[in-house]
């Protein structure tokens, strides 16, 4: 009986530890397929991942909307994602769901229309797990304004996609990213500043001035283990994106690969991966069922010659 007892035990144990689910860390980007100059035309994106160290990437597949230039995820687990749906003039940001399996994108509502008192770009989002807030940066949010503007920060109802200004950051836009520090600090990047932005007034302030002369940072998020913010870099002119990391104390900038032309949003997200036994774990689980199977013959024998 012990032998019997022994082997279920050993067999509960490895079928119980190869069938649990690891989570991977992912660096997901999108990128658009023309950039973005004057904000006209119809630039449908794809989610990519990308490895940070190697620079390989890995196509998943095509999202369906036009111009994703900001990802996050949220407390439920979906990954969210701003882009645009202009109409009869107006601009008009939305917010929409994307599929991090297939790239597939569906859409949750409108952020804002700069020609109805919203704001018609939404070029970053980020999310609160503390507070279960969805931020983004707001731009072009003046009714009538084809210029940009100062940007504001927006909580965006993470049901209707509906966004509601906080407050002005008090700063001219260009490339807008945003990202929520480990230590529950937003920060956001302009053409010429990098900021801290205080989330019950939108109000920024100035970090370190921004070392881009040529660019700007269009993206950002912090990596969930190592704290490290990275984002995605804009060069004008040849328009070359790169994947680069930002030090929160000066704003000093740190390429680590060039990405797709056109590249404009990023977020870090795990990836469950469940656990397949390899061909001696399985002989392990074999040799287990087949000790299992003689134990109880061996016991089964006994009580018959008793």
């Amino acid at each position: 009986m012990y032998i019997l007892r022994l082997t279920i035990s050993t067999i509960f144990v490895l079928m119980i530890t190869y069938s649990v689910s690891s989570a991977q860390t992912d660096l997901l980007i999108a990128a658009n397929d023309a950039c973005q100059q004057d904000d006209i035309g119809s630039e449908d994106s794809t989610l990519f991942r990308v490895d940070p160290s190697s620079g390989v990437l890995t196509e998943i597949g095509p999202i369906g909307f036009n111009a994703v230039t900001g990802m996050t995820v949220l407390g439920d687990g979906r990954l969210v994602a701003s882009a645009r749906a202009d109409a009869n003039g107006d601009r008009i940001s939305i917010l929409i769901e994307i599929n991090p399996m297939t790239g597939q994108g569906t859409l949750i509502g409108t952020i804002g229309n700069n020609n109805e008192g919203g704001c018609g770009r939404a070029p970053d989002l980020t999310y609160d797990p503390t507070t279960d807030t969805l931020y983004g940066i707001g731009f072009r949010c003046v009714p009538g304004d084809g210029h940009g503007g100062i940007t504001e920060l927006l909580t965006i109802n993470q049901t209707t996609g509906q966004g509601t200004t906080v407050g002005q950051t008090g700063f001219f836009g260009g490339g807008n990213g945003l990202a929520i520090s480990p230590n529950l600090t937003l920060f956001s990047m302009t053409n010429f500043n990098f900021l801290s932005i205080n989330p019950n007034t939108g109000a920024g302030s100035p970090v370190a001035l921004a070392t881009l002369p040529n660019g700007v940072i269009s993206a950002l998020d912090f990596h969930p283990e190592t704290g490290e913010l990275f984002g995605i870099e804009f060069q004008f002119v040849t328009f070359p994106t790169f994947l680069v990391t930002i030090d929160t104390s000066n704003s000093n900038i740190n390429r680590l690969t060039e990405l797709p032309v056109c590249s404009d949003a990023l977020v870090f997200m795990e990836r469950q991966q469940r656990n397949v036994p390899t061909l001696s774990q399985w002989g392990l689980i074999a040799m287990a069922g087949l000790l299992g199977i003689v134990g109880f013959m061996v016991i089964r024998r006994k009580r018959l010659t008793a």
